[in-house]
C-alpha cells in the first residue's frame, strides 16, 4: 500500500486534488474488479421448476403475504424469490456475505473471493452471471480510516443539498447515508457493527435504477458487469464523497465552528452554499490533516489492492485490436456481437473498419447484411495471414 503521498498519474499534485476533489481523469486506468456487495437481480433463462428441482435448496414459504404467490429459497444470505402467478424471478442479497457463508462482510472482497461466489453461485443454485439481469447493485470499499470512524462520521453533514439520514446510531452500529433518486450513498462503522477490535470505516454506493447504465453502457447483466471496464464506478464513487460536506474533525479554529453545524447549512442559499464550501475547502486544505482526501486515497487504494484476477481482462481482437472483452470467452476475432457494439458505441471506429473489410459491393446493404460481411472478411483475412505469416499485416488499433 503507497502512502498518502502518492497515487497514480500524478493527480495528488493536482490544485483540483488539493481542494479535496478527484477528478475523472485521476483515475483513467481500466478496473477489472470493484468489490460489489448487495445486488438485486431478475433471473432470466430459467423458470421455477429449475429450482424447484434443485435439490441443493431448501424451499421456505412466506409469512407475511399469501403463501401462493412466491416461493423462497435461501442459502448464506443469498435469496431467490419465485413469483408463482407471474413467473418472475429475482435473486437478491450481499454477494460478500455470500462469500462468507453468510456470516458477514467486513473483510476485504477480492476479485478472486467474487470468483469462488460466483463459482458457488452456480453450485447452489444453478444460475450463472448471464442469468442475473441487474436492478440494484452496490459497490464500495472497507477501510482502516486516519482517525477514529466516529469522528468521521459525526463531521458528516450534507451530500451537496440533501441532508443525511442516520439509520443507525446505537450500540449495533453508526450509520449515515444520503438519498437519491437513483443512488445512495452509504457511510458506516463496519467495526461498531460487527464489534470488531480495530477501526474500519465503510464508503459504499447503492445503485437503485440501473436503466442508465443498461441504456448508455450496455450493462444489461452481471456478466456484461463483469466484463465490463469499472473505472466509471471507482471515479464515482470517490466524487460522490468528494461532494460530501464534511467539517474535518482536525480544524482547530473556533471562528470557523459554524461550518460544523448543519444548521448553518440548512439556512443558506444554494448559491451561498457554493461560496462557504469553497471557503470550507480551502480551510480544510490548509489548517487540518485533510482527513476526507486521506479516506479518497485510502479507498483508491484498497480498490487497487483486489485487481488480482483476469476474469475481466481487456480482451482484443487479433487481427483488428478492437476490444471484445462483450464477445463470448473462446472469441478471438471480432464478431457480428463486437460490431453491432462498435457501431452503436463508437461510430467512427467502426467507419474505418467498415472501409478496410467491406468491399464496394456491400456499401449500400442493409447493416445487418454489412455486419454479416464484416466479420466474414476479418475470419479470411486472419486465416491468410496465418497461413502466410504476413510481416507486414498490423492491426488497426
Amino acid at each position: 500500500m503507497v502512502g498518502y503521498g502518492a497515487i497514480k498519474k500524478g493527480c495528488i499534485n493536482t490544485p483540483q486534488f488539493a481542494d479535496n476533489t478527484i477528478l475523472s481523469n485521476c483515475i483513467n486506468q481500466r478496473y477489472n474488479f470493484i468489490p460489489i456487495d448487495f445486488i438485486k437481480c431478475k433471473v432470466i433463462g430459467l423458470d421455477i421448476d429449475h429450482f424447484r428441482q434443485n435439490m441443493n435448496l431448501t424451499e421456505y414459504e412466506s409469512k407475511k403475504e399469501n403463501k401462493s404467490k412466491y416461493l423462497f429459497y435461501k442459502k448464506d444470505n443469498i435469496i431467490i424469490k419465485c413469483f408463482v402467478e407471474s413467473g418472475l424471478i429475482t435473486l437478491s442479497g450481499s454477494i460478500h456475505k455470500y462469500f462468507n457463508k453468510g456470516l458477514h462482510n467486513h473483510n476485504q472482497f477480492t476479485n478472486s473471493n467474487y470468483l469462488e461466489a460466483l463459482k458457488r453461485l452456480k453450485e447452489d443454485f444453478e444460475v450463472m452471471p448471464k442469468n442475473l439481469h441487474i436492478l440494484t447493485l452496490e459497490y464500495g470499499a472497507n477501510i482502516k480510516p486516519p482517525i477514529k470512524t466516529k469522528l468521521i462520521l459525526d463531521s458528516i453533514l450534507m451530500h451537496r443539498h440533501t441532508e443525511y439520514e442516520d439509520k443507525i446510531n446505537n450500540i449495533r452500529g453508526h450509520y449515515k447515508q444520503f438519498k437519491h433518486d437513483k443512488y445512495i450513498i452509504k457511510t458506516y462503522d463496519k467495526a461498531k457493527q460487527y464489534n470488531l477490535k480495530d477501526e474500519l470505516f465503510r464508503l459504499e454506493i447503492k445503485e437503485t435504477n440501473w436503466s442508465e447504465h443498461r441504456t448508455k453502457k450496455g450493462i444489461k447483466t452481471l456478466d456484461d458487469f463483469n466484463k465490463s471496464d469499472k473505472s466509471y464506478f471507482v471515479n464515482n464513487l470517490i466524487q460522490k464523497w468528494n461532494q460530501i460536506i464534511l467539517y474535518d474533525p482536525t480544524i482547530n479554529i473556533e471562528k470557523w465552528n459554524k461550518y460544523s453545524n448543519i444548521n448553518f447549512w440548512r439556512n443558506i442559499s444554494k448559491k451561498q452554499k457554493s461560496k462557504h464550501v469553497k471557503k470550507l475547502n480551502n480551510l480544510i486544505h490548509t489548517q487540518s490533516q485533510n482527513i476526507k482526501l486521506k479516506i479518497s486515497i485510502l479507498v483508491l487504494e484498497s480498490i487497487e489492492g483486489v485487481q488480482n484476477s483476469e476474469l475481466s481482462k481487456n480482451k482484443n481482437c487479433k487481427l483488428t485490436g478492437i476490444d471484445i472483452s462483450n464477445q463470448k470467452d473462446e472469441s478471438i476475432l471480432l464478431s457480428h456481437t463486437g460490431l453491432k457494439r462498435l457501431q452503436k458505441n463508437d461510430l467512427d471506429k467502426f467507419n474505418q473498419i467498415r472501409s478496410r473489410y467491406l468491399s464496394s459491393t456491400w456499401k449500400t446493404s442493409s447493416l445487418q447484411l454489412q455486419v454479416k460481411e464484416i466479420a466474414h472478411n476479418i475470419r479470411s483475412r486472419y486465416s491468410y495471414v496465418q497461413r502466410n505469416k504476413h510481416p507486414n499485416q498490423l492491426q488497426l488499433f
